[in-house]
């Protein structure tokens, strides 16, 4: 879909990158990381960052179970003890606010892991207003099934 990008794959823990950038994000990666790992893919990624450049990065909350495939989950305080030697927190944001009714709904449609499409337009805005309305922002850390948090190098 964007034939004018490069992409490209490398393993921050041992390989390379010879470029800074202004932003770097790092959407539910750090679930699947060892822990052993971790401390060193966030310096890998800070020195990617440009002084005062800045890192998104989402993870899923502690309230949750821990899944089979993921290590572990996080608090916003575990993140401020990971991310505090090279990154400031400058907002933290609880989303996926917690619900029987949207786990139901999740399941029902084949979540978890799962993968379905829905195809009637109709169907998919009313949803979307649905959650984004009720769901998407959680009023506290502790009603939050996953967190967000920008941060500056």
């Amino acid at each position: 879909m964007n034939p004018d990008l490069n992409y490209k794959v490398t393993n921050l823990i041992s390989g390379c990158i010879n470029k800074r950038f202004d932003i770097a994000t790092c959407i539910d990666v750090l679930e699947y990381m060892s822990p052993d790992d971790i401390s060193t893919f966030i310096s890998q990624i800070a020195n990617l960052v440009i002084n005062d450049g800045y890192l998104i990065l989402t993870v899923p909350h502690k309230v949750k179970p821990v899944r089979n495939n993921h290590y572990q989950y996080f608090s916003l305080k575990d993140l401020e003890s990971l991310l505090a030697p090279q990154f400031d927190i400058v907002e933290c944001i609880p989303f996926d606010k917690q619900s029987e009714i949207l786990t139901a709904l999740e399941i029902a449609l084949g979540g978890h892991g799962k993968h379905f499409i829905i195809n009637s337009p109709f169907i998919v805005n009313t949803l979307w207003k649905v959650y984004q309305r009720r769901y998407l922002y959680a009023d506290s850390e502790s009603n939050c099934r996953r967190i967000a948090v920008v941060c500056r190098r």
